[in-house]
């Protein structure tokens, strides 16, 4: 059994094949508290820090409070896993939109068959030992966002590589800083105020309905 110590370590596995990954996927299951990514060589499992999970809880809250207030279809898969040989990838949230009908009511995802997500979230506020860019290009993930602690960071997808955008494509009209100086609030904001004046933010600029 494989047991990552404390809140917020990173273990490497070094030389691991995709069968070996692909079992231990099956072995911790859906409860083990960590999450994996596998880059074809190397793997890494990461136990979240409580400071980890409340950006993240924030972030996907926000995304949420967006589709509300601006009418637009989001289905939330979170930490889904996302594999494909020679890769595999747990994001810390994940989100269709394009693709939102089309995984409607579905218990597993088969990147063989269905559509990756149309974004994917990785909070990495410790060192990152992984390109985790790299694996969801791989996989096809059109837009990919990356919070460290400081800075929220978009990508989009183009030529099978990430640029940096400074909004999001899926999201037309969000602004990537704006949302990122949303989740600076949580320094000296609580949960409840952050949202409440989210939501007036999003109602203040919501689209023209198409």
């Amino acid at each position: 059994m494989v047991r990552v110590a404390a809140a917020g370590e990173r273990v490497i596995c070094l030389r691991m094949r995709f069968a070996a990954y692909e079992a231990l996927v099956t072995e911790l299951g859906d409860d083990a508290g960590v999450r994996m990514t596998f880059d074809g060589e190397a793997l890494e499992l990461m136990s979240p820090s409580t400071d980890h999970e409340r950006y993240n809880r924030l972030l996907e809250g926000l995304v949420q409070l967006l589709s509300l207030e601006w009418e637009i279809d989001i289905e939330s898969t979170g930490s889904v896993t996302l594999k494909r040989e020679p890769f595999g990838a747990e994001p810390d949230s994940s989100f269709y939109i394009r693709h939102a009908a089309a995984v409607v009511g579905k218990k597993q995802l088969d990147l063989a068959a269905d559509p990756p997500p149309d974004i994917a979230v990785e909070i990495d506020i410790s060192r990152e030992r992984i390109d985790k860019k790299a694996v969801y290009a791989n996989f096809g993930v059109p837009e990919f966002w990356r919070y460290d602690g400081r800075q929220l960071r978009a990508y989009a997808l183009r030529g099978g590589k990430y640029v940096e955008v400074e909004e999001s494509e899926h999201l037309s009209g969000l602004p990537i800083a704006e949302l990122a100086r949303f989740l600076e609030l949580r320094m000296n904001r609580g949960q409840s105020e952050i949202a409440r004046l989210w939501q007036a933010w999003l109602r203040d600029r919501r689209p023209p309905k198409r």
